[in-house]
């Protein structure tokens, strides 16, 4: 009976030490697109994404102390469409009408994050690791029942980043994440040719300002 209760001690023991070794962070940015993410005109692969938000919650277990890390981060990510892009597509089909459309991003990060004490309170880190994204296109209107539907697609991408936290708990970073080279199924509807399906390519890239909280 001693040595039961005692395997159910230090069973608790070490599970209260794997818990202690877990710590949780939840941040908010800017999603600021690069490269041809960037690009408002008609060439291909151009995506006319404009600057948007992003939230996020982040898990790290602490493999040696604050020294050494594996993190994990489930995001959200929204960039709109400029305008001007919008605007060229429908100059395609001598039609102005113009309309917002999205980007979102749902991507799931793993990799590792390497910590180092620059002041009492004071810490910095670097990060690096891959992702595996889900991305969703909003649906193009071109005009009264005519518009480009857009199917979901996944990519694989990589991440990398600078994390400073302050008294502690408050974080501030910069990230430069290559979300995938994403193809989409799509869909013409009322345009011409009539309901014609073609593939959508779109590499996605940003570089992310975020503020967040540590837990």
């Amino acid at each position: 009976m001693k040595k039961t209760v005692l395997a159910l001690l230090l069973s608790l023991s070490s599970m209260s030490g794997l818990i202690a070794q877990n710590d949780f962070s939840a941040t908010v940015g800017l999603s600021l697109p690069l490269g041809a993410f960037a690009e408002n005109d008609l060439a291909m692969g151009s995506g006319g994404a404009l600057s948007g938000l992003n939230v996020n919650a982040v898990h790290r277990l602490h493999i040696i102390q604050e020294t050494l890390m594996w993190r994990n981060r489930l995001g959200f990510h929204w960039n709109a469409i400029d305008q001007i892009r919008l605007g060229n597509f429908d100059r395609l089909f001598n039609d102005a009408d113009e309309n917002a459309s999205n980007y979102f991003f749902i991507p799931l990060e793993t990799g590792l994050e390497a910590g180092l004490a620059l002041g009492q309170k004071f810490r910095g880190s670097v990060l690096a690791g891959f992702s595996f994204s889900y991305m969703q296109l909003s649906d193009w209107e071109i005009a009264a029942n005519r518009r480009v539907e857009f199917d979901p697609a996944f990519a694989a991408g990589f991440h990398a980043g600078l994390e400073f936290t302050f008294a502690e708990h408050y974080l501030l970073g910069v990230h430069y994440q290559y979300l995938g080279d994403f193809t989409s199924d799509a869909q013409a509807i009322g345009l011409d040719p009539t309901n014609s399906k073609f593939e959508h390519k779109q590499e996605a890239q940003n570089l992310s300002i975020r503020l967040g909280y540590r837990f």
